[in-house]
């Protein structure tokens, strides 16, 4: 029987911890703590170990974990972007991600379209406090309207697929162009994508060249327009802190999954955009 410590463990994966012990001949333990260099102390004597994505795994803590013995770090997360790959290299520990339903996080980036487009958040707010007035809160109809996807990768491209039915307009900015989306998209310009669309869905990984990509030069090419936000990290490939066309309704209402900075007029979501009942059949 090999020994596995897990951290950052939910009572919702319990189930799962266990179908796939009894599968594998697995002994587990469970840490509520995130993996650091003190809680890997935990893992003396375990061959690997598994975790979430909620705290940075650097040189320190490979050290840490390779001092103790562990070869594996098995993610719970398809995103990797909080581990130090080379100090996995250089202490000798291979880590692996799990597959992701892309049509979760998409189904979610197009609900928070329709949502800003028709103004729901303000609508759902007047009638928590019983105000039924209409002022302030004309939405418009898809058909009309022009869509940006920075990012048709396996997320934006389902987004796309997803927008088609409304009968909008679609234009994409990509490094790679995909045949498939020919029918239903333009390839552009990220400049021409941010001068020409009415909504923006940003589909794209946290890299260097990503970090503050939409930042105050390309947040003035923006028409007053509707953005919804969707990366599985933080998105700090928004740079808002000394962006005053953002106080100048460009764009008009963000709805974003998760946000450096809290604002009132922005559709604050909780980041369980990966919840629903298929993406656990990946």
């Amino acid at each position: 029987m090999r020994k596995v410590v897990a951290y950052e463990t939910r009572a919702d994966e319990f189930p799962l911890f266990q179908k796939f012990a009894r599968k594998f001949d697995l002994d587990i333990k469970y840490i509520d703590d995130v993996l650091t260099p003190e809680t890997a102390m935990e893992a003396k004597g375990a061959e690997g170990v598994t975790i979430l994505g909620n705290y940075p795994v650097g040189s320190g803590t490979f050290k840490a974990l390779r001092d103790v013995g562990v070869k594996y770090i098995g993610l719970r997360t398809a995103g990797y972007n909080h581990i130090d790959q080379e100090a996995a290299k250089a202490y000798g520990i291979r880590f692996s991600n799990v597959a992701y339903s892309p049509y979760c996080v998409a189904d979610f980036a197009t609900m928070l379209i329709l949502m800003c487009v028709r103004k729901a958040k303000q609508i759902l707010s007047r009638v928590e406090a019983q105000d039924f007035s209409v002022e302030g809160i004309q939405g418009r109809e898809m058909r009309n309207l022009t869509i940006g996807i920075i990012g048709a990768g396996r997320i934006g491209s389902i987004v796309a697929k997803n927008l088609s039915g409304f009968g909008c307009n679609l234009i994409a900015h990509d490094t790679v162009e995909r045949d498939e989306l020919r029918g239903i998209l333009k390839y552009v310009s990220l400049d021409e994508l941010l001068e020409e669309s009415d909504v923006i869905t940003i589909h794209t990984p946290l890299f260097e060249s990503t970090y503050h990509m939409i930042n105050q030069e390309r947040i003035a090419k923006i028409r007053t327009a509707y953005a919804s936000s969707i990366v599985p990290m933080v998105l700090k490939w928004i740079r808002m802190r000394s962006s005053p066309g953002l106080r100048r309704g460009k764009p008009a209402l963000p709805g974003l999954m998760c946000w450096r900075m809290r604002k009132e007029f922005f559709i604050m979501t909780a980041a369980r955009i990966f919840w629903t009942t298929a993406s656990w059949q990946f």
